[in-house]
């Protein structure tokens, strides 16, 4: 608890420079869009990590994701025996809207940036990774989603599996 916080503070920072400049310079992630989904900093030893807070539908905080960025080779944690809810749940509200799925949180931050900002979600553990029947029972009062997944062989099989 309060850990996402601590990482948000962090971010506007030296510490948070790295990691700014990556979402800005290099991934093009509006800093509005950065301060509503709460992003940060974690530094450990000469790792930085974009920590990405995990939210319910109700918009707390229940877990976090941390993503090491470049130079570093890409690592992704997250806080054990916490909840992964589908990223992206509390944006879920009109039905009359197509739900968008793309394949990680900075594809949907991107889609934010772009003015997508309602029923956009990602799974929370990469393209190919099996969604909890807890997900699609929240995708199932839309009258459709589109699978938004990369064009390469790990968007395709995350697609079709989906």
């Amino acid at each position: 608890d309060g850990l996402a916080m601590e990482c948000k503070e962090r971010l506007h920072t030296q510490d948070g420079i790295p990691v700014l400049n990556y979402l800005t310079l290099t991934r093009k992630i509006s800093k509005d869009v950065i301060e509503k989904a709460d992003l940060g900093v974690l530094v450990v030893g000469s790792t930085y990590y974009l920590s990405i807070p995990l939210k319910d539908t109700n918009g707390e905080i229940v877990n976090i994701r941390f993503r090491s960025v470049p130079p570093a080779k890409k690592q992704y944690r997250v806080c054990a025996g916490r909840p992964l809810p589908l990223y992206g749940s509390q944006s879920l509200g009109n039905k009359k809207v197509d739900v968008i799925v793309v394949e990680g949180e900075l594809d949907v931050l991107a889609l934010n940036t772009y003015g997508f900002g309602e029923n956009i979600v990602s799974g929370t553990s990469g393209a190919t990774a099996n969604w909890p029947d807890e997900w699609l029972d929240q995708l199932e009062p839309f009258r459709q989603f589109l699978l938004w997944y990369d064009n390469d062989k790990a968007g395709d099989a995350g697609a079709d599996k989906l």
